[in-house]
């Protein structure tokens, strides 16, 4: 919307508002060129503010001309109003989609730690049962070979060698 910007807004150039009389422009544009008058003031900053004032003047003094203005201004200004309020929906939109692609990577990550915590609950039930058959399985050892010394201890039968007549 470049035009919006190089649109020159007469009024506010002369400090008065649209629906300034005749009397109201001609006092603004004479306050304003004796102030900006090249005769007064030197440097090309105030002979540029001298010209544009001056245009302002000529296209506001005359009534046709202003009226040509006016509806020019009518439509400028509402086209910036249309702009700026498609802009606002357009950042509206965007935020939406924003807080929308949060929202979905949020509930992404919290399926994928619950994934994760699932996993890591299931491996470290599965460490537990690991654990309980290790000591199961030593367990097991220790008693059998408890049982076994005890059972050859209780043993009625006794097996001796004897060496000096290789014999049992």
């Amino acid at each position: 919307m470049d035009s919006a910007k190089e649109f020159v807004d007469y009024y506010k150039m002369l400090g008065i508002e649209p629906g300034a009389t005749p009397q109201q422009i001609k006092k603004a544009y004479r306050a304003l060129a004796l102030q900006f008058h090249p005769d007064k003031r030197t440097g090309k900053a105030a002979a540029q503010r001298f010209s544009e004032v001056q245009t302002a003047y000529e296209v506001l003094k005359v009534p046709d001309k202003k009226k040509a203005y006016d509806n020019v201004l009518m439509a400028k200004l509402e086209a910036i109003k249309r702009y700026e309020a498609q802009g606002k929906e357009r950042r509206k939109m965007v935020d939406d989609l924003l807080e929308r692609e949060k929202a979905h990577v949020a509930s992404k990550i919290s399926e994928r730690q619950k994934e994760y915590r699932d996993k890591y609950e299931d491996l470290k039930e599965r460490n537990k049962l690991l654990e309980e058959m290790r000591l199961a399985s030593r367990d097991r050892k220790e008693h059998s070979s408890k049982n076994l010394d005890s059972k050859i201890k209780s043993s009625s039968i006794l097996v001796s060698y004897h060496s000096d007549t290789k014999t049992w």
